[in-house]
């Protein structure tokens, strides 16, 4: 049986490319949070507080994603230069 050669990224480019996916959902996450809040401000301005409240209650969850995801992204960014020989520096 013949081995697969499997060709990894660099470091930079694995950590390029995770960053991009990171800011890529944590945009579709704020989209999605903005458009909560605008209904609900909506709701709101014509007297009805519960469903205002009701409408932004999936921010609870929401918010906590998003901060995950920039802190995810801060880390990658933040990381130490790799040595592509590996073993001790």
């Amino acid at each position: 049986m013949k081995k697969r050669h499997f060709d990894p990224l660099t470091m930079d480019e694995a950590i390029h490319t995770a960053i991009h996916a990171y800011l890529a959902v944590l945009i579709l996450r704020l989209q999605q949070a903005e458009k909560l809040a605008v209904e609900a401000a909506a709701a709101l301005s014509t007297g009805q507080r519960n469903l205002a409240i009701g409408t932004v209650l999936p921010l609870e969850r929401m918010l906590p994603e998003c901060e995950a995801l920039f802190r995810a992204a801060l880390i990658l960014h933040r990381m130490e230069p790799q040595s592509r020989d590996g073993g001790a520096a």
